[in-house]
């Protein structure tokens, strides 16, 4: 969480003199709703680069959001998803719907 309320301190979106309130607000919230472990554009990258294919940042972002839009709960995202995703966006198959695509 440390991560995401010093990115929200850089995005102006509350202030250093917030941040204790902000930090308690996403305990809260954490107790309320549970924890989410989540995957970015640059775990996508890195394991493209494992495999030997180079992707722009935006191309990584198409493969993560596409990850999300075929996800089934009951499977976890995993590094092999991920090589699965990139495998199926070199080969134009995608789960987005047309318009979403492009961000």
């Amino acid at each position: 969480m440390e991560n995401l309320i010093r990115f929200l301190i850089d995005e102006g979106v509350i202030s250093e003199v917030n941040q204790l309130k902000a930090e308690a607000a996403l305990h809260r919230y954490v107790i309320t709703h549970g924890f989410c472990c989540y995957w970015t554009g640059n775990d996508v990258l890195t394991r493209a680069n494992s495999m030997g294919v180079s992707l722009t940042k935006e191309e990584a972002a198409k493969i993560i959001l596409d990850i999300g839009e075929d996800h089934d709960g009951y499977k976890p995202i995993t590094w092999e998803t991920i090589e699965v995703a990139i495998n199926n966006y070199l080969k134009g198959i995608s789960f987005l719907p047309p318009n979403e695509t492009e961000y």
